[in-house]
C-alpha cells in the first residue's frame, strides 16, 4: 500500500502579501494643490484669451459734440442701418458749457464709419408733417444714429452732431450739401422741404446763427438725382407760411403744401442759361420771396443722367 502523501503545507503554498507604499498626508496635499494650480493657470489663460479677443474687437474711441443730450445715457447703442456699430462710453459737458461731448467706443469691424463727413444724431421720437420717426425709442430709449461719409474720406475722431436725422442712408455719399444765408430764419427748421416746381428734391439739415450772430445759415441737402439742378446762379427763396394778396378779384391765398405752412420750406429756380455746377458747401442767398423772372425760368438740365 502506497504511503499517504504528506499533508503538511510546503513553502510555496503559504500566502504572500503584496505590500504597496502609501503616500503620506503631506504628499496627498501636494498633489491636490498642484492640480488646483493647474486648473487656476488654465482658467487664467482662458480669461486672458477672452480679454485679448475683446480688446482686439474694439475700434477707436471718438467724440461727438451735441447741443442737447435728449435723455442719452452711457451704454446706449450707436446704430447704422439698424445694426449696433458702437456704444456710448461717457457723456460730459463741453469745456465752455455750450453742449455735451459724447465719447463713443466703436467696434473694430465698423471703425471705418468714423471718417470725415460722417454724420451723427440722437434718434428720438419725431412726429411732424410728412414724417414719423423714432417711435421705437419710446420703448428702447434714445440711441445715436450715424451715416458714414464718402468712402475715400480720411479717418476722424471728433464730430459735430446734428440736431435731427440726417439725409437718407442710400444717398448721403452722392447728394449735395449747400448753405443758405438770410437775415432771418424765415420759418425754416430741420426737416423743412427743399422743392423745385413743387417737387421735393431735398430737405434742410439744420438752422443756426453764424459765429458772429449776424446771419442765419441753413444747411440744405439735395438728393443725388437732383444735384444737377443746383448751379452757381441758382436762386433760393422761402415758401413758408401763407401768402395773402388782395385785389379787385378778391383775396388770394398762396401756399405750397400744409407741410410748408407748419414746418417751413425752400423753393429754388435755375436760369435758362445755367451756370457751373455748384460745389459742396456752396453758399447761396435765401430770399424772402421770388422775383417774377425766377418763376418763368425753364432750363433743360437733364437730371438723373
Amino acid at each position: 500500500m502506497d504511503e499517504a502523501a504528506d499533508p503538511s503545507p510546503t513553502e510555496d503554498s503559504f500566502p504572500v502579501a503584496n505590500i504597496k507604499e502609501t503616500r503620506t498626508p503631506s504628499q496627498m496635499a501636494g498633489t491636490v494643490v498642484s492640480r488646483l494650480w493647474l486648473a487656476t493657470v488654465l482658467c487664467l489663460a482662458v480669461a486672458a484669451g477672452l480679454v485679448w479677443s475683446q480688446v482686439r474687437s474694439r475700434g477707436p474711441v471718438i467724440e461727438v459734440h451735441f447741443t442737447e443730450g435728449h435723455g442719452l445715457e452711457p451704454d446706449d447703442p450707436v446704430r447704422y442701418r439698424g445694426i449696433d456699430v458702437g456704444q456710448v462710453q461717457e457723456i460730459v459737458l463741453s469745456e465752455n458749457l455750450d453742449g455735451i461731448v459724447v465719447r463713443i467706443q466703436m467696434t473694430d469691424a465698423t471703425a471705418a464709419i468714423a471718417r470725415e463727413g460722417s454724420r451723427f444724431w440722437i434718434e428720438r421720437p419725431d412726429i411732424s408733417f410728412g414724417q414719423v420717426r423714432g417711435l421705437d425709442t419710446l420703448v428702447g430709449g434714445p440711441f445715436i444714429g450715424v451715416v458714414p461719409g464718402p468712402a475715400e474720406a480720411t479717418p476722424c475722431q471728433r464730430f459735430e452732431g446734428l440736431e435731427g436725422a440726417s439725409a437718407p442712408l442710400n444717398s448721403i455719399a452722392d447728394g449735395l450739401e449747400v448753405v443758405l444765408e438770410s437775415a432771418h430764419r424765415l420759418g425754416l427748421q430741420a426737416g423743412s422741404a427743399v422743392s423745385y416746381r413743387g417737387v421735393t428734391v431735398g430737405h434742410i439739415l439744420s438752422v443756426e446763427l453764424t459765429d458772429e450772430a449776424a446771419m442765419v445759415v441753413a444747411r440744405a441737402f439735395v438728393e443725388p438725382q437732383y444735384r444737377k439742378l443746383i448751379r452757381e446762379n441758382t436762386r433760393f427763396w422761402s415758401n413758408s407760411g401763407i401768402g395773402i394778396r388782395v385785389g379787385f378779384t378778391g383775396i388770394e391765398l398762396d401756399a405750397e403744401t400744409l407741410s410748408t405752412i407748419a414746418a417751413g420750406g425752400v423753393s429754388l429756380a435755375t436760369p435758362n442759361e445755367p451756370g457751373n455746377l455748384a460745389a459742396e458747401g456752396h453758399r447761396f442767398q435765401l430770399s424772402e420771396s421770388p422775383r417774377d423772372e425766377w418763376i418763368r425760368w425753364q432750363p433743360r438740365l437733364g437730371i438723373g443722367q
